[in-house]
């Protein structure tokens, strides 16, 4: 079993135990999961996006992490983050899909005459990114498949921690 179905299914599995804990539960494993796990998975991802190509670079500041007990990170955001008005959410779909490989002209031309529209702008605002996702791109995804293995473990071994601490403290 490749170790990404594994991963996903010990996690759905560990999320469906975790949402019969009780709420303080939750609350106390959601703060030690956010510190433990969560932050150094997404200070790596951070990393990613500081030592990618320049249009990667502001993202690093838009990674953030979540309370919860599973590990929760976020990326991107509706700021405006680069010139031209490309936002974090913007960034973050053109880098790590390329936002289009091939001109989509005729098609755009077709579908606008259509419509009423005017043609112009053509197929640049389909290739804005793709020029910069290239041997760099996937920083999320990249960096999520390195981890995996790692990150798993340690939020294993946190919740282990927190459940019998919680445990003692309830017997």
């Amino acid at each position: 079993m490749p170790i990404r179905s594994a991963f996903g299914d010990a996690a759905r599995n560990a999320a469906r135990d975790l949402r019969r804990l009780p709420s303080q539960a939750r609350k106390v494993a959601g703060k030690e999961v956010q510190e433990r796990v969560a932050e150094p998975l997404a200070t790596e991802v951070r990393q990613a996006y500081s030592s990618g190509s320049r249009m990667a670079q502001p993202l690093s500041a838009q990674v953030k992490t979540r309370v919860n007990a599973e590990p929760v990170i976020s990326v991107g955001g509706a700021r405006k983050l680069v010139s031209g008005g490309g936002s974090g959410r913007n960034l973050v779909y053109g880098l790590e899909f390329g936002s289009g490989t091939r001109p989509q002209r005729a098609e755009r031309l077709i579908r606008n005459a259509a419509r009423g529209r005017s043609s112009r702008g053509g197929s640049r605002t389909r290739r804005s990114t793709a020029q910069f996702a290239g041997e760099g791109g996937h920083y999320i995804f990249g960096t999520f498949s390195r981890e995996a293995e790692r990150t798993y473990d340690r939020w294993l071994g946190v919740l282990g921690v927190v459940l019998e601490e919680w445990e003692q403290s309830r017997g």
